[in-house]
């Protein structure tokens, strides 16, 4: 997509498009004229920006304890800006009534937050359902904008293989939306908005307040630089260290700054290779390049810097399970049995019985 005349910004583009080609997005020409998609998108924007995002971090605290970095306002138009950066490929294609869709879901995927952490890629539908009765009664459409949404995220424990449970395509509005391609966008750019500026501040400083989660805003805190280089088909991350041999709460552990970012790094990795399997061909994520500076306390001398890349290398890995763990298919077979050589055998015998 071309965004450069748009600020690049998806939010930009959508408004130019609900203005000058209203007859690209769903209805009649006449109640798009006067820009409605980008109005009820702008209203949803709003409503959930004034009375919903602020108060997400606070919820969550009074239901589970924990004090999480930045779900607020501006996690959401990091989203937004990253979710432009990754759309800005020259090969990505959405309509303007899938952009729509992708930003409504931006804007919706954290509400059910206000329930707690757990399960709340699920329970934004509680708050969506009273956002569709003061907006828009479009079922169909709030409920698309939910699927999208809601796997951005998996319970502790549960299928991360979300984005698998959408279908490719499915029409709405005498449109084809493209259910996956809006999803995998969504989920990678959720996982690249955890840049400088998602820590505490102050609270930063505030023991009791950030108990199981220090180590969570300590990683957002050092993390200042992610941008995307579609050129090289790359993600690319940075990272300041100060203090490298303090220690900071995760759980009931505790864990050095490096070792997170580590762990994290191969994190957005996986995201961005999974992401990329409902992307592709259009954009596809092959490396994660990482730059690690680890500096003084007050930031003005580099002790020390640390650069390395995550990227497919060497031969494969064969599945433990064989080739049904990567077949579904070949699962149930014949008889609900898998697929080998004595299920072939006793198939084609049972296939002479019957001709007998």
């Amino acid at each position: 997509m071309n965004l450069e005349n748009h600020n690049n910004s998806l939010e930009y583009w959508l408004e130019d498009q609900a203005k000058s080609a209203p007859d690209l997005f769903p209805l009649s020409f006449e109640k798009n004229s006067d820009n409605y998609y980008n109005r009820r998108y702008e209203d949803l924007a709003f409503r959930v920006g004034k009375y919903l995002h602020p108060y997400l971090d606070r919820a969550a605290l009074a239901s589970e304890g924990i004090f999480l970095t930045d779900h607020g306002p501006e996690h959401v138009k990091r989203v937004i800006k990253m979710a432009s950066g990754l759309a800005r490929s020259e090969r990505i294609t959405l309509s303007p009534y899938e952009v729509y869709l992708l930003l409504c879901s931006i804007q919706c995927h954290d509400l059910g937050l206000i329930y707690g952490k757990g399960d709340h890629g699920d329970n934004a539908s509680i708050i969506m359902s009273q956002l569709r009765h003061d907006l828009s009664d479009d079922s169909t459409e709030w409920r698309v904008i939910f699927e999208i949404a809601r796997v951005h995220s998996a319970s502790h424990g549960a299928e991360k293989d979300t984005i698998v449970q959408l279908p490719k395509t499915r029409n709405l509005n005498g449109h084809t939306v493209q259910m996956r391609r809006l999803a995998a966008l969504l989920k990678l750019s959720d996982e690249l908005s955890d840049w400088k500026g998602r820590e505490s501040g102050y609270l930063m400083n505030i023991k009791e307040v950030l108990k199981d989660s220090e180590i969570y805003h300590e990683y957002s805190n050092a993390l200042h630089n992610v941008q995307v280089d579609h050129d090289q088909h790359r993600i690319v991350l940075g990272f300041e260290v100060r203090n490298p041999e303090k220690q900071s709460t995760r759980g009931d552990n505790q864990i050095y700054l490096l070792d997170e970012i580590l762990e994290r790094t191969l994190k957005v990795y996986l995201e961005a290779t999974y992401c990329s399997r409902f992307l592709r061909p259009d954009l596809d994520i092959a490396q994660v390049s990482v730059e690690i500076e680890v500096c003084n306390e007050n930031g003005f001398g580099v002790l020390d810097t640390i650069n390395y890349k995550l990227e497919e290398r060497g031969y494969p890995t064969k599945p433990a399970a064989g080739i049904l763990s990567i077949c579904e298919e070949l699962n149930q077979w014949h008889n609900n049995e898998p697929l080998s050589g004595s299920a072939l055998a006793s198939k084609l015998s049972e296939m002479v019985e019957g001709d007998k």
